[in-house]
């Protein structure tokens, strides 16, 4: 992973050389996690889920290398907290358990822009492979009550966790991210520094050293459900925000 980070850097410098526009960028919005549960992780069912689960943050300054109308490369660091762990739900009442991921990643990549609506609006798609550092930052849940019993609803009765913070170490994994930009070309003022972007980007390595659990017990008018949860796996972010420019110097 080293060598390749190295070699991007290398061929975008040594490359590109002559004529190219520098960019300076800063990036922040909303941070969407969930899990890729691995086998020893509890089966997804009619009432268990391994969604999205509540947003987090994410902030990444950009350094961004433009060569060519179209092409840029891309040299980028970004902080995210994560929340993604289990749902259960049962005739309207729910439960959700999560652990707070946080990660540091570095990364390098390529971007593809085109001009459209009269060259008034920018579309660009860009990806990027990274390495992240990783660790357990805290854990969290809670649920919501169904409707009455009376009406055959559902009523969340509880949980409880019976593993801490002791199953995730810190870590490092590799990274690929993949997502898409839009904002208006031209002008200096603040429309026209500003970028919605949309990402996704895909842990490689699952940093659980044992799982998560909880027990559960779930209840309505005509159904009981209790037991023990147990989940880990790879993280998955999907990511909306804004990125603003800073700076921009040089000449094509």
């Amino acid at each position: 992973m080293k060598k390749t980070l190295f070699a991007v850097v290398f061929c975008a410098i040594r490359l590109h050389a002559g004529a190219q526009v520098w960019e300076i960028s800063a990036g922040a919005g909303m941070s969407f996690g969930k899990l890729l549960p691995t086998a020893e992780s509890s089966p997804r069912s009619s009432y268990l889920s391994y969604g999205f689960g509540k947003p987090g943050v994410y902030f990444a300054p950009d350094l961004a290398i433009k060569v060519s109308p179209h092409s840029r490369f891309l040299f980028g660091y970004q902080y995210s907290d994560n929340k993604a762990g289990v749902k259960l739900h049962l005739n309207g009442a729910s439960d959700y358990e999560f652990d707070i991921i946080d990660l540091h990643c570095f990364s390098v990549g390529y971007g593809w822009e085109q001009l459209i609506n009269q060259d008034r609006t920018r579309l660009g798609a860009y990806a990027r492979a990274g390495l992240a550092y990783g660790y357990m930052d805290g854990l969290g849940g809670g649920g919501s009550v169904g409707e009455p019993f009376s009406s055959g609803g559902g009523l969340y009765s509880g949980s409880s966790r019976t593993t801490q913070f002791e199953v995730m170490p810190d870590f490092w994994t590799p990274t690929t991210t993949i997502g898409f930009t839009c904002g208006r070309e031209g002008g200096t003022g603040l429309f026209g520094r500003l970028s919605l972007n949309m990402s996704a980007t895909l842990c490689w390595k699952n940093p659980y050293k044992e799982s998560s659990k909880f027990e559960y017990a779930l209840a309505s008018g005509s159904t009981t459900n209790s037991g023990t949860v147990q989940y880990q796996g790879r993280p998955l972010l999907l990511q909306c925000g804004l990125e603003y420019r800073l700076f921009r110097w040089g000449k094509l």
